[in-house]
């Protein structure tokens, strides 16, 4: 609205529904009525007088807006914004309000005296205060749908309950001081106590302190002071401490505490009360109350509990791995579930004076009872199961051999059976020393002594060997078996393995010779370790790749493993610079050694002994060789003839 600054008598301004973003009407003093509705507005510019009486913002996106310079406002309409606080004690002469459906916590307006109309239903309001004394000119009231409204401070309750235009939810009331900000605290000696810790300022028995005050709190100690009732305690948000012992209580709500660590409600009247969202609890004493029955199966974190001297019939703490000490003496206890997998850091645990218990569940009987701190009734005993008279995990209605002796491993009806340790046998193989030599071995040795019998079955092999502790099984072919052994007089007792005996694999070697480098690299395989006699020199290796150096002339080349059946692999290799052929005498090929200086191809040229040519061809050399197939020529003596490109050579040949 660029321009508008001009139309300084503009008493009336209508610029709804558009898309403006902000407005300033700063020169327009004599503006009375503003209508901007349905915009995207979240700024308004306004002299520091206005004249304006009627503003209507609805539909915009205001957060916050400054009234004050609004001095003469009647109408107000801000609905459908997004304001959280709106500051009306400035507008003394506001006759109607329509701030609904904005995200509104806190409205008071106990300082406009001249409202008729009101409606701020569809907020978030916690607060709402409309006490200014003239409540009976208020014919329009709507405060619905506020859920977090409980309670609305009006010049007369009961007027405000039968006004015909007035509308709320079910779940707030009128109130003539709705005490907001404060916590209400009905027990006087509650009250007393806070007051005489400072908590309470104005220091007046009134049921009511600051919640701002307690809401910081982190330890309240208010032990012996008569108090009966806690009411208020919920809002002490910030509570780790908390020690109420020594009063007289009968009820105890703590749900709201959801940072207390420390419980101390010992020596009251307590009867029950629920800690299960207390996830933070560490220490928990609830000792000479009148409890008959806890929960702490939600106090993962519980480190000690003390529940003495109460009526309590059972106690579970499977529930509870970090427990530490637990003092759950001089009560009715019928059973405890103490079996939490975790006794091992259970230090103190005390459960005498407790003359019907007779079953205490642990993790292990034994461990139990000999932990120093533990302490029981001579009546009680430490057990897998209870109903279990001898202690073999098995309820005595379905233990078949009710009187094993405790200790010894039981079946599921409760009866005795057969067992060796897990590691009584060590078993050692050894396989075959070479392929086929069938001298594979198998070593049995036990930690007890029986009567035991082996038994080997294999593709056509099935024998059985008697021994006591140890026994050596030689013989054996590589294959798979299966080794089963029992025990005599144990008809029920088998254990069975799966045995491999291994044969060598055969020495592989592949060499590759590079002789413009000079070198040979071999890949090994089928040993562990190899002796190589490489030149007449003998060395180790375990490496399945190597490479050796070639010396000029022959070089011979002897490989082996540790174990001679695996053979032997041997190679020559002839490295020069020279031309030679070989053998000679031939039978159908002749090999030629070109050397490693030539490469590309070779002129070749063989003539009878009586000077006629009986081969002419051209070869190419690969790797400095060249190999001629002379299998057509007859038996006798003959010339070869070989010109390479730096070389002319003859030589007198044999063929057999």
């Amino acid at each position: 609205l660029t321009g508008i600054q001009d139309f300084t008598a503009l008493e009336i301004l209508d610029c709804s529904l558009n898309q403006l973003d902000s407005l300033n009407i700063t020169y327009n003093a004599a503006l009375i009525t503003l209508k901007a509705s349905e915009n995207q507005l979240d700024r308004l510019f306004v002299s520091d007088t206005t004249a304006i009486e009627n503003l209507d913002i609805a539909g915009n996106q205001f957060t916050e807006i400054n009234l004050s310079k609004f001095s003469s406002l009647k109408e107000f309409n801000c609905v459908g914004n997004q304001f959280i606080d709106i500051d009306l004690d400035s507008n003394t002469e506001l006759i109607t309000l329509n701030c609904n459906s904005n995200q509104l916590s806190d409205l008071d307006l106990s300082n406009n005296t001249n409202l008729i109309a009101l409606d701020c239903s569809f907020n978030e309001l916690v607060t709402l205060k409309v006490n200014n004394g003239y409540n009976d000119i208020l014919t329009s009231f709507n405060a619905l749908n506020n859920p977090d409204l409980t309670c609305i401070e009006v010049d007369d309750p009961t007027a405000a309950n039968q006004a015909t235009g007035w509308q709320k939810d079910d779940s707030a009331s009128y109130s003539e001081d709705c005490h907001y900000n404060e916590t209400f605290v009905p027990d006087d000696a509650f009250e007393q106590a806070l007051i005489d810790l400072g908590y309470d300022p104005e220091q007046n028995l009134d049921d009511y302190v600051p919640t701002n005050e307690i809401r910081i709190i982190t330890s309240l100690l208010i032990s012996n002071k008569g108090i009966s009732d806690l009411t208020g305690l919920h809002d002490f948000e910030s509570l780790v401490y908390l020690n109420c012992s020594n009063n007289d209580l009968s009820a105890l709500d703590i749900s709201s505490n959801l940072l207390l660590e420390n419980l101390n409600c010992s020596a009251n009247q307590l009867t029950y009360f629920d800690f299960a969202s207390n996830h933070s609890l560490i220490e928990v004493n609830i000792a000479d109350n009148l409890f008959t029955e806890i929960d702490i199966s939600g106090n993962l974190g519980l480190k000690k509990l003390t529940c003495s001297s109460n009526a309590l019939t059972s106690l579970d703490i499977t529930q509870n791995p970090n427990l530490e000490q637990l003092f759950c003496n001089n009560n009715q206890l019928i059973s405890v579930d103490a079996n939490n997998g975790f006794n091992s850091i259970l230090i103190d645990f005390d459960s005498r004076d407790n003359q019907n218990l007779r079953c205490i569940l642990v993790d292990d009987i034994a461990a139990a009872e000999s932990y120093v701190n533990w302490f029981k009734d001579e009546s009680a005993a430490y057990k897998l199961e209870c109903d279990d008279d001898d202690n073999d995990g098995i309820q005595d209605e379905e233990d078949l051999c009710p009187n094993t002796p405790f200790g010894e491993p039981v079946d599921l009806f409760g009866c005795a059976y057969f067992i060796l340790p897990a590691n009584n046998f060590t078993i050692l193989i050894t396989g075959e020393t070479c392929i086929s030599s069938n001298n594979g071995i198998i070593n049995i040795t036990a930690i007890e002594n029986y009567n035991y019998t082996a038994t080997i079955i294999g593709t056509d092999f099935n024998n059985a060997y008697n021994f006591t502790d140890a026994i050596e099984i030689r013989n054996l072919r590589s294959g798979t078996y299966e080794l089963c052994i029992t025990v005599e007089g144990e008809q029920d007792y088998i254990t069975c393995y799966e045995i491999i005996i291994s044969e060598p694999e055969e020495l592989l070697v592949s060499s590759r010779i590079s002789r413009l480098d000079e070198k040979i690299s071999l890949e090994l395989s089928g040993g562990i370790n190899y002796i190589i006699d490489f030149n007449g020199l003998i060395f180790d290796t375990t490496d399945s790749e190597i490479t050796l150096s070639l010396s000029s002339g022959a070089n011979t080349i002897k490989i082996k493993t540790d174990s001679d059946c695996q053979g032997i692999y041997e190679e020559n290799i002839f490295l020069s610079n020279g031309l030679f052929f070989y053998p000679n005498p031939f039978e159908n090929l002749i090999n030629v050694f070109i050397g490693n200086n030539d490469s590309g191809k070779i002129a070749i040229n063989i003539y009878s002994n009586l000077g006629q040519l009986v081969l002419s061809k051209s070869l190419f050399v690969q790797e400095g060789f060249v190999i001629i197939d002379a299998s057509y020529l007859s038996a006798g003596i003959y010339i070869i003839s070989l010109k390479s490109n730096t070389s002319l050579s003859t030589f007198k040949i044999v063929k057999k």
